[in-house]
């Protein structure tokens, strides 16, 4: 009998009431029972032999198991986002157990996570559709698939959720239950990116198409379109750095005259490396009134730019949650 290797539980009092079919006389409590699908409706049914006869009968169960309907993502989906939800919908209400759902990669069997099937990242127990939330970020161009226990899911009847072998229902094992390959689209699509210079203002707008575990923006700036220096920050709008719709961003500094052009030349300061202390402090007190003389004549004019054609370069960096780097193109920010 399939009960899920447990007791039987409501509705069913009776451990036999889903069977149809008597029990000729003469049968013996000891009997040995083969179980399995004899009617081929994809449940497991019982057949026995009479004591002293060749007469032999059997009991047809006529309840049916929780089928998978549909999956999200689809079995053998590609460019599945690195942190997508994996959704389960069955053919009749399913139940969390005690057991747990593992996450596998293909290439090597290893477990990416376990998550326990009556946890916090499962949800929808008692309805068909079940929706597993990783704490885990997949890894890009990377095959997994989906197992669980015998224990993890059934239906109201004990009857497991998963496929029928030659003599008992067994959980999802392989990758035909549920396998997907996630993408290699980096962290961050990039949409739109534009850059002026307006009445001594920096305007950077740029635009998201999908978002993966993205934590924050930099917005950097380089009089050369080759050394870039981080001018400013912004924090992902997508809820917990993920979103599959468009996200409008905007970035405003102010930039007096040669504000940059004396930011980097200070930074570059930072990176000198200097023979002895006493020439350290001479060329600090050099390059710092070099710095203020062209930062006080630029402000002067509060059109000037970083670069004698009026340009300065600007890029965006989007910061993933583990502090991974992936960059916007790169645009020139004119002076109108």
């Amino acid at each position: 009998m399939q009960n899920n290797l447990g007791s039987f539980s409501t509705p069913a009092s009776d451990p036999f009431l889903a069977y149809s079919g008597g029990t000729p006389s003469g049968t013996v409590a000891g009997t040995a029972m083969n179980v399995a699908d004899f009617d081929g409706d994809g449940d497991l049914d019982i057949w026995g032999r009479n004591t002293g006869t060749s007469a032999d009968f059997y009991s047809v169960n006529s309840g049916t198991p929780p089928r998978l309907i549909s999956s999200t993502p689809v079995r053998n989906a590609t460019n599945v986002i690195r942190s997508t939800n994996i959704a389960l919908v069955f053919s009749k209400p399913v139940y969390a157990g005690t057991g747990s759902f593992q996450i596998r990669r293909i290439s090597d069997n290893s477990i990416l996570e376990t998550i326990a099937a009556n946890g916090a990242a499962v949800s929808g127990s008692g309805t068909t559709t079940i929706v597993i939330n990783p704490l885990s970020t997949l890894l890009s161009t990377t095959t997994y698939y989906l197992t669980f226990n015998r224990t993890a899911l059934a239906d109201a009847q004990g009857i497991i959720a998963g496929s029928l072998s030659t003599n008992a229902r067994t959980p999802a094992s392989s990758p035909d239950f549920l396998s997907f390959t996630t993408s290699a689209v980096l962290p961050v699509t990039f949409g739109n990116l534009a850059a002026v210079l307006r009445n001594g203002e920096l305007l950077v707008d740029w635009s998201t198409l999908t978002e993966s575990s993205n934590d924050h923006f930099e917005i950097e700036a380089s009089p050369n379109g080759q050394s870039f220096t981080v001018i400013g920050k912004t924090s992902s709008k997508a809820v917990g750095g993920n979103s599959s719709t468009t996200i409008s961003y905007n970035f405003t500094r102010a930039v007096p005259g040669g504000l940059l052009a004396a930011g980097i030349f200070l930074a570059a300061l930072a990176g000198f490396k200097l023979r002895s202390r006493r020439k350290n402090l001479v060329s600090v007190i050099m390059i710092a009134l070099a710095a203020i003389v062209i930062f006080s004549a630029c402000n002067k004019q509060s059109k000037d730019l970083v670069n004698s054609d009026n340009k300065i370069y600007i890029r965006v960096a989007q910061v993933d949650k583990d502090g991974t780097k992936s960059y916007s193109k790169v645009v020139t920010a004119q002076s109108e």
